[in-house]
């Protein structure tokens, strides 16, 4: 009887290793990144940038100097000089690291400077820990 019942507990867990030993997990796809060409400095994700004295346009990840003019759906036009012409007429010239959105918002390099600074200065003052609040 002894010998019945540890062929038994011996047949089940044999089976139960099989059972185990037999599934496979699914293989994974590798999948290569595109390649992008993008000028060095140039963190834009969608839109225009003047970059060393071009107007450089991301599209679809790649990064390519903008050879014709261009009007967004919203009527602001962008020229490959770095004029930008608002829908009502008036005209701005693109500086150095300045942005302009696909829907023809602009961003200047001096208020993204702007922006960062603070940041920085807000990280800064919860490292140091301390609070903001009224003084007594």
């Amino acid at each position: 009887m002894k010998v019945t019942v540890l062929l038994a507990a011996l047949l089940l867990s044999s089976t139960a290793l099989t059972a185990q030993a037999q599934t496979t997990p699914s293989a994974r796809k590798t999948v290569q990144p595109k390649p992008r060409v993008t000028p060095k400095g140039a963190t834009m994700k969608e839109g225009f940038m003047m970059k060393d004295g071009q107007v450089m346009r991301t599209q679809s990840g790649a990064t390519n100097p903008l050879r014709d003019d261009v009007t967004l759906p919203s009527g602001v036009k962008v020229a490959t000089n770095g004029t930008l012409t608002a829908t009502d007429g008036r005209t701005v010239t693109l500086q150095e690291g300045d942005m302009v959105s696909p829907t023809g918002r602009l961003t200047t390099a001096a208020s993204v400077a702007a922006q960062d600074s603070l940041a920085r200065a807000t990280m800064d003052k919860a490292k140091s820990g301390k609070k903001k609040g009224k003084r007594n």
